[in-house]
């Protein structure tokens, strides 16, 4: 008798977000047909399963009984309240270059007077830039096939990503101050973000980077967060990941770092509280 892999809940649900959304979801010219591919790539694999030998310890089609649907917009500003509320009062005073998303949209970026961006580096929303001049090279990152088809929640997370982050700092710049990537969900009802950020260090360039994953009190998430970093040759760059999130929630992170000759990456994860929580770092 032959076989067959049925979908679960959980991948039939996705399905039919994909279709509803699809068409609201921010992009350039190329995207809509990236995120199609994206989700293709992710209904052929399905969600990974213990005897897929990288995932034999955290089984999704076990532990994802249900999809969330989509976070929608934001409603509430961005305050140090909410910051403090958040990620605690030491944290939310650090000195940093700050840059806000709440339910997977850049909303509000906090920048120190005499670090604004110039010539030493930009920050950018990721879906502001889509298909604009100047950053056609996010399409080599989000709509190549081969990054698509490479893993099953990289591929998930091209299909749904509503926003992040793209840092750029330029050769042979020194930021001094860090910069502090803040993905809040605050919703009344579970709901799902996936968030990319894209940062690239020139050569001989200096920077660090910190990215907080957090939620509102009360809200319940599944997340897929995808950060990828480039290091030119000679550049050097501190990466601090940190989720807290509730018992309910779960959260899919995937670390893609590609280092050039003589750079250096010192990257560091600390997770406060989690359901299901997956941190992945792929090293080149």
């Amino acid at each position: 008798m032959l076989a067959t892999n049925t979908r679960t809940e959980a991948e039939e649900q996705l399905a039919r977000q994909f279709e509803a959304v699809a068409g609201r979801l921010p992009g350039g010219s190329w995207m809509p047909a990236a995120r199609k591919r994206a989700m293709g790539a992710f209904a052929r694999a399905g969600l990974p399963h213990r005897r897929i030998e990288e995932w034999k310890y955290t089984d999704l089609r076990a532990g994802l009984k249900a999809a969330f649907p989509p976070a929608t917009c934001p409603q509430r500003k961005v305050d140090q309240s909410m910051l403090v509320a958040v990620l605690g009062a030491e944290l939310a005073g650090l000195a940093c270059i700050r840059h806000v998303l709440v339910n997977g949209r850049l909303v509000a970026s906090m920048v120190p007077a005499g670090h604004e961006p110039g010539s030493s580096y930009h920050c950018v929303s990721l879906a502001g830039s889509l298909g604009q001049p100047g950053f056609e090279w996010i399409e080599s990152h989000l709509g190549s096939e081969s990054v698509d088809q490479a893993d099953a929640v990289m591929a998930l997370n091209g299909a749904f990503v509503t926003d992040g982050v793209v840092l750029n700092v330029a050769e042979g710049a020194r930021l001094h101050l860090p910069v502090h990537i803040v993905s809040i969900v605050d919703s009344a009802a579970p709901a799902a973000v996936a968030t990319r950020n894209l940062i690239r260090i020139e050569r001989g360039a200096r920077a660090t980077v910190i990215e907080s994953h957090v939620e509102v009190g009360g809200s319940i998430s599944q997340c897929t967060a995808v950060t990828e970093i480039r290091l030119a040759p000679a550049a050097a760059a501190g990466h601090v990941k940190h989720v807290a999130i509730g018992a309910r929630s779960a959260h899919l992170g995937r670390i893609d770092a590609e280092i050039g000759g003589g750079a250096e990456w010192r990257g560091f994860q600390v997770t406060a509280g989690a359901g299901l929580l997956r941190n992945e770092s792929r090293v080149r």
